[in-house]
């Protein structure tokens, strides 16, 4: 494992951000959840009383807010968000089915995430270059037909105990390579972790299917179901932003990881994912104490963006300064 460097903190300071809250990490996971059901219940409404084309927009809407449930995913993957394990254990697997997504997988690819960030031969989580298209967000950031057909042949794939070949999910395609690495022969019981997840998964959106259709609620199965896999365009380009462009095969995140400046409103959709520097010199900190722990080490850290378009500006630039330089 890498040895990192971290910017300094006191034994005072780190004990501070690294507690756990119960209520603080209710207050997040609700207060997303919450809005989910209140952007659903306007789509739902616009489906019943609206024409098509505002219908649509209010879908669209509830598949933004739907998108970030990648990152509240990721963010439970850590363990942080609630001192209680079994408030823990319980969001974990609730958002890894809500978004399509298995969670064996993720925290086995995750962690060698984070011990190897951005090394070209150990980390193919993120891999550089990170390149993004304008037809790739045509094809996938308004609606996203051939992810949930990718998303949904991988599953019943695995479902039926196959291991072999990609791994798609929620978050995307990962390659034969990176599954085989993480759940080789060897390891029988984590792969049967993997393909049981992928059973319940399949279950379950199977049993939400039924369910929406005996009751004649169709609009459900695209709200809940299929949200996944609409509406996620600023995604595509917010998420990138926690390494695009930066340097890989180093000891120091604020070499690899960038972090911005957002709204408040931003932040609590993006589970503070945009202090991505503190993120990674300081995986235990829980996502509501990132802005702490930036205040606490913003000296020894590179100038932060502020806001999603100067964040692309400045980006640009650094593309444009590694063009001239070679």
């Amino acid at each position: 494992m890498t040895r990192w460097y971290k910017s300094p903190l006191t034994k005072e300071e780190l004990k501070s951000v690294s507690a756990r809250s119960d209520i603080k990490g209710l207050v997040q996971t609700l207060g997303y959840l919450m809005l989910l059901v209140f952007s659903a219940a306007a789509a739902l409404w616009g489906f019943h009383n609206l024409k098509l084309v505002p219908a649509l927009l209010i879908l669209l809407v509830h598949g933004f807010f739907y998108s970030f449930m990648l990152n509240g995913f990721h963010e439970l993957s850590h363990n942080t968000v609630f001192k209680s394990k079994g408030l823990s254990r319980f969001f974990y697997r609730l958002f890894s089915f809500l978004s399509w997504n298995n969670h064996v997988f993720f925290s086995a690819s995750h962690r060698e995430h984070h011990f190897y960030t951005l090394n070209s031969e150990k980390d193919q989580e993120v891999i550089l270059p990170i390149i993004l298209t304008f037809k790739e967000f045509l094809l996938r950031g308004i609606v996203n037909p051939l992810g949930f057909v990718e998303t949904l042949w991988g599953t019943l794939f695995l479902a039926a105990g196959r291991v072999d070949g990609k791994m798609y999910s929620g978050l995307g395609a990962f390659s034969a390579e990176w599954k085989k690495h993480l759940f080789p022969e060897e390891k029988q019981e984590e792969r049967k972790a993997l393909i049981a997840w992928a059973r319940v998964t399949v279950a379950g959106h199977l049993l939400i299917l039924l369910f929406c259709l005996y009751f004649n609620i169709p609009e459900m199965i695209v709200l809940v179901t299929l949200a996944p896999f609409y509406g996620s365009g600023f995604l595509y380009f917010l998420n990138p932003t926690q390494h695009i462009g930066l340097t890989g095969d180093n000891d120091d995140h604020r070499k690899n990881s960038r972090t911005i400046l957002l709204n408040p409103f931003l932040r609590f959709l993006y589970w503070n994912m945009n202090y991505h520097i503190e993120h990674h010199m300081y995986a235990a900190v829980p996502c509501y104490n990132l802005k702490k722990l930036h205040k606490l080490i913003e000296d020894d850290l590179p100038p932060s963006s502020k806001g999603f378009i100067r964040t692309w500006r400045d980006i640009r630039q650094l593309h444009n300064k590694h063009k001239s330089n070679t």
